[in-house]
Formats: structure tokens, C-alpha cells, sequence
């Protein structure tokens, strides 16, 4: 129970960190340049962990369906993560993450519902409108 309280809190920590540092940075470039930039690092780092926690064999086992779900997973990413920083070229990170996160949780709802036949109980949509109404309040103030 410890172990999952200190990650929780440490997830949040870091993930409520990460959008002030990507606003620094994106003032010294721009949202494609830092996206790709993010990739070619993201994956530089990646290569050196799977050779450190020595998975290179597990990585040459999965099939075409894994690497080509991933590479679409990976584009999909690519693109939020390139129109999260031209949001924050813009907006105070404290705006860009509040609101996408938000909507985020909307329409994985939605999503997951019309494609996943995932289950929306009322206490979901409830708590799905409460955020909605947040959303106008804190974008409509800006």
C-alpha cells in the first residue's frame, strides 16, 4: 500500500512537472523540431535500457502485428505530443495541461464506449459533466 502511494504521487509530481519544463524549452524551439527531438532521444534511451535490462531477445520475438500496432501508437503519440507543444507555445502550461487532460479523460470515455464496449455508469457521467463544466469555466476565463 506505501509502494502505491509514494508512485502515485510520484507520477503525479513529475507529470505535473514535465508540461513546465517542455514550456521552457519550447521557447528555444518550435513544436516540430522539439517533437522529433523528443522521439530520436526517447528512443536512443530506450535502446541503451533494453540492452542494460538485457529484453533484446524479447524484442526480436514479437511479431508484425505488435511492431506495426506500436508504430501506429508511436504516429498517433507523435501528433499529440506536436500539438501539445505548439499549446504550450501559446498558453501557460498550467491551462494546456489542466484542459487536454481533462478532455483527454472525456474522450477516452467516449471511445472507449463506441469502440471497446466499455461500461459508462451514471456516477462516470456525472463526473464526466462536472469536468466538462470545469472545462468552460477555467478556458472560458482565459
Amino acid at each position: 500500500m506505501y509502494e502505491s502511494i509514494v508512485f502515485l504521487f510520484g507520477n503525479s509530481f513529475l507529470w505535473g512537472l514535465k508540461p513546465l519544463l517542455e514550456k521552457q524549452i519550447v521557447r528555444k524551439t518550435n513544436s516540430i523540431d522539439m517533437s522529433l527531438l523528443r522521439y530520436v532521444l526517447g528512443g536512443l534511451i530506450c535502446l541503451f535500457l533494453i540492452v542494460v535490462f538485457g529484453r533484446t531477445q524479447n524484442f526480436l520475438n514479437f511479431g508484425f502485428s505488435v511492431y506495426w500496432n506500436m508504430a501506429i501508437i508511436a504516429f498517433v503519440g507523435f501528433l499529440a505530443l506536436f500539438a501539445n507543444y505548439y499549446l504550450l507555445s501559446i498558453y501557460d502550461a498550467n491551462l494546456v495541461h489542466a484542459v487536454v487532460n481533462a478532455l483527454s479523460i472525456i474522450v477516452t470515455m467516449v471511445l472507449g464506449y463506441l469502440f471497446y464496449n466499455e461500461k459508462i455508469s451514471m456516477n462516470r457521467a456525472i463526473g464526466i459533466t462536472i469536468i466538462s463544466i470545469g472545462i468552460f469555466i477555467v478556458y472560458y476565463n482565459k
